[in-house]
Parts: C-alpha cells; sequence; structure tokens
C-alpha cells in the first residue's frame, strides 16, 4: 500500500478524532512518536487504536510469535498469522489500515542492557511516550527504570488475565494502583533498583534514596477485581521433560504456567491504555478518580466512629454517636472526602493507607464542631 494516500482521504479518516480534540490537539497527535513495548493482548488492541489516530510514528518492540492460543485476545492477528512475529503482524496491518503511520518494528527482548537503545529517537526525534505491555515483572522494571533515566513519561498496563469485570478498571498513578497484585510486585522491584516512581516510601525518607535514583514519571491501567482464576496446571509432559523446555525463550524469571484470559479483558486495557495515552498527547490529559471506591461498610464504620469520637469530645465520654446531631453527614460524603478530596491519602504523611484503618477527624481540633462552621479532614 502506498503511504503518500491523498490529503483529503487521510484527512476524512482522521475527521472525527480533529473534531475531537481541536485543531491544535489533533496536530499534536499528528506528530507524536510512540513505542510500545508488548503487542499481545493489551499491546496489540493499544497500538491499532494509536494507527486509527493517527499519531506520526510507533515503534513496536516484541519478541514474540502468534500463537493459536493467542488469537482469541489478539486485536489483528488471525489464522494466517500463526508463527509469525507479532511486530510483523502489526506492520502489515498498519500497511493496510493506516498506511500514512510509520512503524518500526523490533522483534526483541527488552532487557537492561538494551532497554536505553530500544528508548533511542524515532522519526528523526525523542519519543513522546512509552506504553509498556509487557506481563513479566522484571521486564517491565527495567524498561521504566531506563524511560525514568531518560525523563520520558509512560504508560503501563497491569494485570489483565484472570479480569472480567469492566466496571473494576483504574487508571491511576502507580503508586496508587494497590488492589493489583501485579502493580504491587512492579513497586516492590523497582524500589530494590532505587526508581522513585512517587511512592511515599521514597518520599518521605529522600535520604535512604539511591543517589541515582530516577524520577519515574508513570501512570497505569489496572483492574482491582480480584483474580477469577488462577495459574493452570503443569502437564505430565512439562514435568517430565522440565518446564523451562516448554517456555517461548529460556529465561529465570518467565513464567511457564499459563494464566486464563478472557480476550475482552486485554482489549479494555488496551483501549484504556489509547485513550489515556492520546488524550496526553494531544495536551488535554484525563483526569482519573484515582482511587477505588470504599465499600459501604467501610463508609458507615467510619462514619460511626467519627460521631462516636466527635459526641464525647463534645458532650463528655458518656455520649452516645446517635447525640452528634450537628454532624451533617451521610455516608456517600465519606467516599467524596475521602478518595474525591483525600485520594486515599493521609492527609498529614500523604502516604498510601491501603488496608490500614482510615480515620476521620476534624481539621481545627482545638475548636468546637457543634456550630458547624469547621472544616473535616
Amino acid at each position: 500500500v502506498k503511504r503518500d494516500l491523498p490529503p483529503a482521504v487521510v484527512d476524512e479518516m482522521l475527521s472525527r478524532h480533529e473534531a475531537f480534540f481541536g485543531r491544535d490537539g489533533h496536530a499534536k497527535v499528528r506528530n507524536a512518536r510512540v513505542a510500545v513495548f508488548g503487542a499481545g493482548g493489551v499491546g496489540s488492541h493499544c497500538i491499532v487504536m494509536l494507527m486509527r489516530a493517527g499519531v506520526k510514528a510507533v515503534r513496536i518492540v516484541d519478541f514474540d510469535q502468534v500463537s493459536a492460543s493467542s488469537l482469541n485476545r489478539h486485536a489483528v492477528a488471525t489464522l494466517g498469522d500463526v508463527g509469525e512475529s507479532k511486530v510483523q503482524c502489526l506492520k502489515r496491518f498498519a500497511e493496510s489500515c493506516t498506511p500514512f503511520v510509520e512503524v518500526d518494528p523490533i522483534a526483541e527482548m527488552v532487557t537492561a542492557k538494551n532497554a536505553h537503545h530500544l528508548l533511542r529517537d524515532l522519526a528523526g526525534d525523542k519519543l513522546d511516550l512509552v506504553i509498556d505491555c509487557i506481563d513479566d515483572v522484571e521486564t517491565k522494571a527495567s524498561l521504566l527504570k531506563a524511560c525514568g533515566e531518560k525523563q520520558i513519561k509512560a504508560l503501563a498496563a497491569m494485570g489483565a488475565g484472570a479480569k472480567a469485570d469492566p466496571t473494576r478498571w483504574c487508571v491511576a498513578p502507580l503508586r496508587d494502583a494497590i488492589h493489583d497484585p501485579l502493580a504491587t510486585k512492579l513497586r516492590w522491584v523497582l524500589r530494590g533498583k532505587g526508581v522513585d516512581y512517587g511512592g511515599a516510601e521514597l518520599a518521605l525518607d529522600p535520604s535512604k534514596r539511591a543517589e541515582s535514583s530516577p524520577a519515574l514519571d508513570v501512570t497505569c491501567v489496572y483492574s482491582h477485581e480480584p483474580p477469577r482464576c488462577t495459574l493452570l496446571p503443569l502437564t505430565d509432559e512439562q514435568v517430565k521433560e522440565g518446564a523451562k523446555n516448554f517456555g517461548a525463550v529460556d529465561v529465570d524469571h518467565f513464567r511457564v504456567r499459563v494464566l486464563p484470559v478472557l480476550g475482552a479483558a486485554p482489549a479494555m486495557a488496551g483501549h484504556a491504555l489509547a485513550a489515556t495515552a492520546l488524550c496526553s498527547l494531544a495536551g488535554q490529559p484525563v483526569c482519573p478518580k484515582v482511587c477505588e471506591p470504599t465499600s459501604k461498610k467501610l463508609r458507615e464504620k467510619m462514619l460511626m466512629a467519627f460521631r462516636k469520637r466527635e459526641a464525647r469530645r463534645e458532650l463528655g465520654d458518656s455520649a452516645r454517636p446517635d447525640a452528634c446531631d450537628w454532624l451533617d453527614l451521610q455516608p456517600s460524603d465519606i467516599e467524596f472526602i475521602v478518595n474525591d478530596i483525600w485520594r486515599g491519602r493521609c492527609a498529614v504523611s500523604r502516604r498510601k493507607l491501603d488496608r490500614k484503618p482510615l480515620c476521620l477527624c476534624r481539621w481545627y481540633t482545638s475548636r468546637r464542631f457543634a456550630d458547624k462552621k469547621h472544616c473535616i479532614g
């Protein structure tokens, strides 16, 4: 397919995006250079939407080939692509659908040694964004550390396997993705590498950071849904021959056992990544609600504890919570205070409280609350 399509055809293909972002925002997207690492279920859907949006150039990095078992979730692969490189599969798609997008396919595995090289300039200029769709923790950490060292913004996909609920997907800074096992392990590995991803563990004690700690700007897409299933057991053949012989590559930290995947889940993650990326590239970033909603039970528990504490403060130790009639708060208000205002973090230390108990208190502790004029913290 020729790359030099008539301008009128290209303009018509991208007209809805131009209407959405406006002329200036659309022009920024059209001039954007993006590198996507991982071209499987999540990455392929993200890449396709970036191409359809008309970014200037996309670098696609993935060492793997299309397999029959990956057809349930890959965005464009067909039976004819089985055994072929995933990056070449996506390049062919671009040639047939968006020939005006420059594609740089690289069939390599990311390592700590080559990460910087893979983040080199694209289409004559530096990368505007890196999107991490890798499902191996060590590899993700090596890539993201290199992004921090080169000061390149990054988006990262967390685990999509064993997930299904479309209402549980969130977009948030890595430090706030607290209920995703992959995100939890990734933060632990990054801390071990001395990477400052904005987590309270490093921010509150700068003296303990590694001197070369890169400031990593990374937002992630994750699901706080508990996994619905577990890794499949090794087959008798794998046990007999040795599990390592059945991996795609002979790397110690790569997972060999299979994680069940509902095909729609990686697609949701990939499209969420693409939407977040395109809005950022257009200079119109999304402002996500970064915390999962608190449970009804927790909201009621927090409100009851607050009423009890305030009643005793104002009326004495024998006062009951229902005597706190001046506190006009409902359980639904707790969600707004905890997540919308304080983002699920302690107002004093800024630590993510995670599973530790949350506690509401008045902002001005020395003043009486009964006159309804004082703020809650």
